[in-house]
């Protein structure tokens, strides 16, 4: 009925290895689990699920807490560091992200959703953002109306805030939405193409559009063995 995942690092992250980030390595711990309760199927067949034999329906909260997770000062706060400039003025934040997600399929749809909240906080306070949180939604599906040929569909929603350090005012700092279509055919067991497109709308605090605004289309083979 149940299924978790729990892990415990020193000095993990997503963002390579601390010293390609700039970040000074040490020992300070990052936990990340994940707790699933299976509604409809069994927690035995994990990553074993035939989308398009098996009915199944899950729900999932996660999370994470990690200390020392980014050095990233020219995002999460105003002060633009040069290489020159000592590694001192780099700001280090931790970060913690808590979740849930849900999902049901059945031979002949998928259908799920997933809320993200998430917070960046500095460690070492410098003038600009000493707090930076997220919020996210996200909905994706599949349909297979017909063998061998599957529609995909998926819509983001998020907004990033940030809290400056000099008088706690909160503001967006940025806002967008992602859509992503397209249409699989698998040709054999062994190779699926597929026609995507991405469409990307981000506004910036003054309400212009970022460098994430963009229209992206591709086509893919995926060949697996």
């Amino acid at each position: 009925m149940f299924s978790s995942e729990i892990g415990i690092f020193n000095g993990e992250g997503y963002h390579a290895d601390k010293g390609g980030a700039n970040q000074e390595n040490d020992s300070k711990m990052s936990v990340e689990w994940r707790l699933t309760g299976h509604l409809i199927g069994s927690g035995e067949k994990i990553g074993k699920n035939d989308r398009t034999k098996d009915t199944y329906l899950n729900i999932s909260t996660m999370g994470l807490i990690s200390h020392n997770h980014k050095d990233d000062s020219a995002t999460l706060n105003s002060v633009n560091v040069s290489t020159t400039q000592s590694d001192a003025l780099k700001s280090e934040y931790d970060r913690t992200i808590y979740g849930v997600h849900a999902v049901y399929n059945q031979p002949e749809f998928l259908i799920a959703g997933e809320y993200i909240t998430a917070k960046d906080d500095m460690r070492s306070p410098l003038a600009g953002f000493d707090k930076q949180t997220y919020d996210l939604w996200s909905v994706n599906a599949e349909l297979r109306p017909i063998q061998d040929w599957t529609v995909i569909a998926r819509y983001d929603d998020y907004k990033i805030e940030t809290t400056q350090q000099s008088n706690g005012v909160e503001r967006v700092y940025k806002d967008g939405s992602k859509i992503i279509a397209g249409l699989a055919y698998k040709y054999n067991k062994n190779v699926t193409f597929i026609g995507s497109g991405k469409w990307c709308d981000e506004k910036d605090a003054n309400g212009a559009t970022t460098g994430e605004d963009k229209k992206v289309y591709m086509m893919t083979t995926e060949v697996k063995w």
